[in-house]
């Protein structure tokens, strides 16, 4: 390892037509260290605006940037047609020449301007003069949902050198890259990348900004006129709505094996790259690949997933903390009502007792426990987990038979939802999923039968396979 570095922006003031932004960067290489910090002032202007109409201006303020001094630049931003848009921009900046140590001030200039090809087809064409110049062309494609995008980028710089790259993004469903995450409220923010960093070899890059919940993976192909190829294969799990982690390892036909690690963190941004050989070794790749996932791994399983279960519990905890009060009157209401049909309940509960008929015996709705669903669970912070439904049941008796299509029974006459708060997702494997089973025990020609049914199947007695005798033989 023989660099590392540091970056972090910030939106220090934002209003409706006027946005200031922050970002530096801070990088050491083999002990020799480079700093860079930018100020980016965002200027919206409004369709009166003489001369120039409705845009944006982007001035912005360096000092490190690409090796220079402080520099100095305005940048305009006009959409042109329905689909074409183009910027063009002056720049100043402060250069010390090698030989001397006198300072010098170096003009530039660019231009682009992006088009849409088709409806998910884009490209864009940008030249610079004097600071970074050259010519650029990018084509990239973004599918329908955003899921998927493929980019090939190519470049001129005025020195004469050529680069070459096609980069390839997906979001998957892997389970390992996509960690449960607590919902949140707050939808998915478009980062922009600071003007230091190269989209093709930084993982803010991606262009699918619609997805940013999801783990996606990029793999990029490269070649330049100082190195005849260059590979990337990178992935990126998001952790929570602010962090997440980022890695890639890259192989070089001149500069070896390489492996980048990143932590994001909000605005920041702490990036790793390691060395791990100088030539192409099949074995630095294998273990380059295979050890960052293995870490990853056990740091999931031993510390992320119990801190991550430890919150869901929690946040469940307080949930029913504050619904007690209301899950009491619900409670209420429910137990009033089947004391209005007890009386029914007791006459049909007769006559099918007369006949040897559907004669419910005791019925639990609710979470029940696994192993014993007859004995209700103990109650927690909440309240009671499950509500005796014997008398309601009985009364929806009829001919000997009961019915009950699939669907939420809470709303039932004499029933309500004594598991509201709990967990009714899988919490991605982190917590047994909350279901809201239903537990009957009753008997038919005498006999006695249980069944317990999730009401999303629905219920359907008497029958055959419930009878308790038929399942101790």
């Amino acid at each position: 390892m023989s660099e590392v570095s540091l970056s972090q922006s910030i939106t220090v003031c934002r209003t409706l037509r006027h946005t200031v932004s922050l970002a530096g960067q801070v990088s050491a290489r083999n002990g020799i260290g480079a700093g860079t910090l930018i100020g980016i002032w965002q200027r919206r202007l409004s369709a009166k605006t003489p001369l120039v109409g409705a845009g944006n201006v982007e001035t912005l303020v360096s000092c490190g940037r690409g090796g220079r001094g402080l520099g100095v630049g305005v940048k305009l931003y006009k959409d042109l047609h329905d689909r074409l848009s183009g910027f063009v921009g002056l720049e100043v900046a402060q250069m010390r020449p090698t030989r001397s140590n006198s300072l010098a001030i170096i003009p530039g200039a660019n231009i682009g301007f992006t088009f849409q090809v088709a409806p998910r087809i884009y490209s864009r064409l940008q030249y610079a003069v004097n600071l970074s110049g050259g010519l650029s062309s990018e084509v990239w494609w973004i599918s329908e949902k955003g899921e998927r995008s493929c980019r090939l980028h190519c470049r001129l710089s005025n020195l004469g050198e050529v680069f070459l790259t096609t980069r390839f993004e997906s979001t998957v469903d892997w389970a390992w890259l996509n960690p449960f995450r607590p919902p949140s409220s707050a939808g998915p923010e478009c980062h922009k990348c600071p003007e230091w960093v190269d989209p093709a070899d930084e993982e803010e890059g991606g262009d699918l900004l619609a997805t940013q919940n999801r783990g996606r993976v990029s793999v990029s192909v490269g070649c330049n006129s100082y190195d005849l190829f260059e590979a990337r294969l990178g992935v990126n799990c998001i952790l929570s709505e602010l962090t997440r982690l980022s890695g890639e390892i890259s192989a070089s036909w001149m500069q070896g094996i390489g492996l980048k690690l990143g932590l994001h963190r909000g605005g920041q941004s702490y990036s790793l790259p390691i060395r791990l050989s100088d030539n192409r070794d099949l074995a630095a790749l294998g273990y380059g690949t295979i050890i960052p996932i293995l870490i990853f791994g056990v740091v999931r399983s031993l510390v992320y997933d119990p801190w991550m279960r430890q919150q869901i519990r929690r946040l469940q905890e307080v949930r029913r903390r504050r619904l007690r009060d209301q899950l009491q009157q619900l409670r209420g209401e429910a137990m009033a009502t089947q004391a209005l049909m007890q009386h029914a309940s007791t006459r049909v509960a007769s006559a099918e007792k007369a006949v040897k008929g559907l004669v419910i015996v005791k019925a639990l709705y609710g979470q029940l426990r696994p192993g014993n669903p007859a004995v209700p669970p103990e109650p927690d912070d909440g309240g009671p987990l499950c509500l005796d439904v014997t008398a309601p049941l009985q009364v929806a008796v009829e001919n000997h038979q009961l019915r009950l299509p699939p669907g939420r029974w809470a709303d039932l006459q004499g029933f309500y939802d004594p598991c509201a708060g709990l967990t009714t997702a899988s919490a991605g494997g982190l917590l047994p999923m909350t279901r809201r089973l239903l537990f009957v025990a009753y008997s038919f020609n005498g006999l006695h039968h249980e069944v317990v049914v999730d009401e999303t199947q629905g219920l359907a007695i008497p029958m055959a396979k419930h009878r308790v005798a038929a399942h101790a033989r």
